[in-house]
């Protein structure tokens, strides 16, 4: 649930702090245009991770998080950050899935064919995840295979917004209902708020974790998407 009213008032309260001197005042994602962009962004991640889904046969969102932060820069004679402040937004969703990921994709040629179709609503760029690679270690299904790798050896995907819409990126991780699962971290509403550092946070909806404690059960494997876009920076 979200405390619009008391994250409001922590963050004109430290606006207030830093602006005694005449500087200008650090971003508000819940002023105009900051407020439409972040809908904006929120609209399109969701959009990407559910039409994502979609092509290896989820079923619908466990749930879904959108946390906004915002944080001020330093610049003293120690430290000189690059922006006076900075905002970003991350959404979390997380899918039930009946079938292996190998099957849903179709095997190492399917991975190419869900790269075509995402490429076709705005996301594309694809790094394929393998076992064994750190996350974040991107490959392409031409790697797999010179390498003899098969499909179930895939792990996860990263793509990009290509649109234009959002400058985020999403990654998309298959988990199986036998791994253990993380709670969710603390709502940004809870988290202190200091001059110095995050000034602003705010979380809306719910994690998917909750709702997959109950559902993993009766459905093999998840999948765990997250979509992380800068909002705005604001220069000195």
């Amino acid at each position: 649930m979200r405390h619009r009213g008391r994250t409001r008032a922590a963050a004109l309260a430290v606006l207030a702090l830093l602006t005694g001197c005449g500087d200008p005042e650090l971003l508000d994602p819940t002023e105009e245009p900051l407020a439409g962009d972040r809908e904006r962004i929120v609209a399109r991640v969701t959009e990407g991770m559910t039409v994502a889904a979609d092509q290896l046969g989820a079923g619908g969102p466990l749930g879904t998080r959108v946390d906004t932060r915002c944080s001020a820069g330093t610049d003293d004679w120690k430290t000189h950050d690059t922006h006076r402040s900075t905002c970003d937004v991350s959404i979390s969703m997380g899918f039930v899935l009946d079938a292996a990921p190998a099957e849903a994709l179709g095997g190492v040629d399917g991975l190419e064919l869900f790269e075509e179709r995402m490429l076709a609503v705005g996301w594309g760029g694809a790094d394929w995840f393998l076992a064994g690679n750190p996350w974040g270690t991107g490959v392409t299904p031409d790697h797999l295979r010179t390498y003899g790798r098969p499909a179930s050896d895939v792990i996860g995907v990263r793509l990009w917004d290509h649109s234009g819409d959002s400058g985020a990126h999403l990654d998309l991780a298959f988990r199986s209902a036998t791994e253990p699962v993380e709670p969710p971290s603390r709502s940004l509403d809870d988290v202190e708020h200091s001059p110095v550092g995050l000034y602003h946070g705010d979380t809306e909806g719910s994690g998917w974790q909750d709702a997959w404690a109950t559902e993993r059960a009766a459905h093999p494997f998840a999948l765990v998407g997250r979509g992380d876009a800068v909002l705005a920076e604001q220069p000195w």
